[in-house]
């Protein structure tokens, strides 16, 4: 003996009967039970992701994607923000009771200091959940500083030495690729230790740059300025001043400066030999 049931439309419900069976020696009462499957139940979890990405790097997150009902759930992803590069897989079918694990790929601008939202919509045939992404670009901008104000003394035609020191001042993280692009024009046969640098770190602290030249043949006062730039950004520039003097030799007579009364004792006849020549006494010092 078969029975067929037909299942009423409104599911999740259970129903009950007694199926009577009769014969010629009787009859006996068949309890009957039956049950109308719920449809089937979409929830996603979590509905907020957040990456955090420095500038050209990827990553990937997931997210779960269940069937809490009793049905098979179809679903499928749209919506798909240009920056995440992949969603894998982007649609399936789940059975009653089971979830699946969907992968993001996510890559980042190259513009840092950023935030990007987006959203990812979970479709079903029993409804519709979204999932809100926050992509956030780290500050890795270099902050290019160079110190030393430099004042040198040295005879005319002498080799003159010096340095400077350059860091990076920029966010944690960040690289800084430097280079000289220009030095004072006075003197000749200007030498650096190093011209350039690359991936210069914050935590390296100060780079110490050594320089020479050769300092002009006359006497005079000179100044100038080593220029020094970030590679990536011409208007993250520092400039190293720098003041050279190649003074006069002084010639210098023992009591010249000793004054009584404000005149120059004992050296008086001197004094006025030496401005007949059209030379010049400073309080004891003759420049000649």
């Amino acid at each position: 003996m078969s029975i067929t049931l037909t299942s009423p439309n409104d599911e999740g419900n259970n129903y009950a009967a007694n199926l009577k069976l009769s014969s010629t020696v009787g009859s006996k009462n068949i309890p009957v039970r039956l049950h109308v499957n719920g449809p089937a139940i979409l929830h996603v979890v979590p509905t907020d992701i957040k990456f955090i990405l420095d500038p050209y790097s990827r990553d990937e997150k997931e997210f779960i994607i269940k069937n809490f009902g009793e049905q098979m759930l179809q679903w499928h992803v749209e919506n798909i923000p240009s920056w995440i590069i992949s969603v894998t897989p982007d649609h399936g079918s789940i059975a009653a009771g089971k979830e699946t694990s969907v992968r993001l790929n996510v890559k980042a601008p190259g513009q840092p200091a950023m935030d990007i939202e987006g959203c990812i919509v979970v479709r079903s045939n029993v409804g519709d959940m979204a999932v809100h992404i926050v992509l956030h670009v780290e500050d890795l901008t270099p902050d290019l500083e160079v110190g030393g104000y430099l004042d040198l003394k040295c005879k005319p035609g002498e080799l003159v030495t010096g340095s400077f020191k350059v860091r990076n001042a920029g966010k944690e993280k960040s690289l800084l690729d430097w280079r000289i692009v220009s030095w004072p024009e006075f003197g000749s046969n200007w030498s650096f230790d190093q011209m350039q640098g690359y991936g210069l770190k914050p935590e390296d602290g100060d780079l110490e740059v050594s320089f020479s030249f050769n300092a002009p043949d006359n006497r005079d006062h000179f100044e100038g300025c080593i220029w020094v730039e970030n590679m990536h950004d011409g208007n993250d520039f520092a400039l190293v001043h720098l003041r050279l003097s190649t003074p006069k030799n002084p010639l210098r007579y023992p009591g010249l400066n000793k004054v009584v009364s404000g005149y120059l004792l004992p050296y008086q006849k001197i004094f006025k030999s030496l401005n007949y020549y059209n030379c010049c006494v400073e309080w004891g010092v003759l420049s000649l």
